[in-house]
């Protein structure tokens, strides 16, 4: 597996092998069936905690890795968004190994699913059905408007991201062995796969999909590359931006909204790119600032975009971004404007949270 050449460090080792000590080394997969079915795990993780805690701190420049420690939910709650809710954000916590419901505006904490192990990236559908990558139980997850289990996808390496495509096919990113699979939709069971290809890619609206990838070939230095729809190979694309650290991939529009975890003293942005060709150029930079010590955001999987549609259905009218800060503890998500720039809002539901990604659906 790869080792990108920034520096990093360890973070929440010994104390993650103190939690697990004298629980299960390997996590129980799920049970599917019935409408109110939630993951169920051990409390413990599916991989040696040494191994996951070294994967995970590849995934973005600050070396973050485990949780410091962990609290894993007893069972899953849902109840009624209060009075002008818009919108639900569902972000992902590894700190509870959940997916918290959040109403939105009003930050009112709804819900959770529990019994994840190492929930990631999350993305959503224009059915508003969510689906949720779990790096560490290899497995694509997909839940209703509720916050049910209704389905799981094996994805066959460390689940990082997702994509819905305008024509329904359900794409995972997969970190390790560094592939991506459709694991649902008309062309399930493809796998494009690409040693180099980690970080969670995205569709765009016309059924291609992009990804950023790094370290092996044929990614020496972090690179773009395409798989065009119906087409059997990935294609590398040249990029106006330098790209310092990868990170996710999204639709925006007619734009790719296209992450770069180390823009410049680790700050983190989402460029804008328009792709014609083999040539992607950059149409315009947005730079999150954040709350905390740092200007770092961890935000290496998925991102909320707010608009009056939800992320599972083309964005027109852009209002503003939604991002996790790991720099902070507990993350917030944070609320930005449509040019991004400083934090206009702030949401931390629950306490101690640590969460990785989020996206939007209506009520």
């Amino acid at each position: 597996m790869k080792v990108f050449s920034l520096a990093r460090y360890a973070f929440g080792i010994a104390a993650g092998v103190a939690l697990l000590a004298g629980c299960s080394a390997n996590g129980t997969t799920p049970s599917m069936g019935g409408s109110s079915v939630a993951p169920q795990n051990a409390g413990g993780y599916h991989h040696p905690v040494q191994e996951l805690n070294r994967e995970i701190a590849k995934t973005n420049p600050m070396g973050k890795g485990l949780p410091a420690s962990r609290h894993p939910l007893a069972k899953s709650w849902h109840h009624a968004s209060p009075a002008g809710t818009t919108g639900t954000l569902w972000a992902t916590d590894s700190e509870y190994g959940s997916v918290d419901q959040i109403a939105y505006p009003s930050g009112t904490l709804v819900g959770q699913t529990s019994g994840f192990e190492y929930p990631y990236g999350d993305c959503s559908d224009k059915s508003g059905n969510i689906y949720v990558a779990d790096f560490d139980l290899e497995t694509l997850y997909e839940l209703n408007s509720s916050g049910s289990v209704i389905n799981s996808f094996p994805t066959g390496g460390e689940a990082f991201g997702c994509s819905v495509a305008p024509n329904g096919d359900v794409a995972v990113t997969n970190f390790d062995p560094g592939d991506v699979v459709i694991v649902a939709g008309p062309d399930a069971g493809q796998n494009w796969g690409g040693e180099a290809l980690d970080w969670p890619g995205g569709f765009d609206l016309q059924g291609n999909f992009y990804v950023e990838c790094a370290d092996e070939s044929p990614c020496s230095t972090p690179t773009l590359y395409e798989w065009p729809h119906g087409g059997s190979s990935w294609e590398h694309l040249n990029f106006s931006h330098s790209i310092g650290f990868p990170g996710g991939i999204q639709e925006d529009g007619k734009l790719l909204g296209v992450m770069d975890q180390n823009g410049g003293d680790f700050q983190n942005g989402i460029y804008l790119t328009k792709v014609s060709g083999s040539t992607a150029t950059e149409e315009q930079a947005y730079i999150f600032s954040g709350n905390c010590s740092g200007s770092y955001i961890d935000d290496p999987s998925s991102w909320g975009s707010l608009d009056k549609k939800p992320d599972g259905v083309s964005k027109k009218k852009l209002k503003g971004y939604v991002l996790v800060n790991l720099d902070c503890f507990p993350s917030p998500l944070e609320i930005y404007g449509k040019h991004a720039g400083s934090v206009t809002g702030s949401i931390t539901p629950v306490a101690e949270e640590y969460d990785h990604g989020v996206t939007l659906t209506h009520p």
